[in-house]
């Protein structure tokens, strides 16, 4: 019994891992290539870098301008700030989002809660 209770607690662990953040936009790099993120939260910048096949979490809390660096029209708007979004072949490409509510949510509704990018 004892070894069956190890196994369930392992994939509880493991679930909790893999959650995205309440409040933060999710971006996967499918890119074979990494790429800087310029993020505008409310006047408040900040560069990310993002490798090949990587992840970035944690970055837009509240919503937020994400610019991919030497891309054209490479811009583009996450007003939730609870989006997973995808870059592929240079193009920012929205998923989802979380099923968590962002802070404000009336405000992110106003909008529809889509990013102004690239819809799949």
């Amino acid at each position: 019994m004892a070894r069956g209770a190890g196994v369930m607690s392992g994939a509880v662990a493991l679930a909790f891992v893999t959650v995205h953040p309440a409040s933060a936009v999710f971006i996967s790099n499918k890119d074979t290539k990494s790429y800087s993120l310029i993020i505008d939260e409310r006047g408040k910048k900040s560069t990310h870098e993002i490798a090949a096949g990587g992840v970035l979490e944690g970055a837009c809390l509240e919503g937020c301008i994400l610019t991919l660096s030497g891309v054209e029209d490479g811009l583009y708007t996450l007003p939730e700030g609870r989006e997973i979004v995808t870059i592929e072949e240079g193009v920012v490409y929205y998923e989802g989002r979380s099923d968590k509510p962002a802070k404000d949510d009336a405000k992110s509704q106003n909008d529809g809660g889509k990013p102004k990018g690239k819809p799949r």
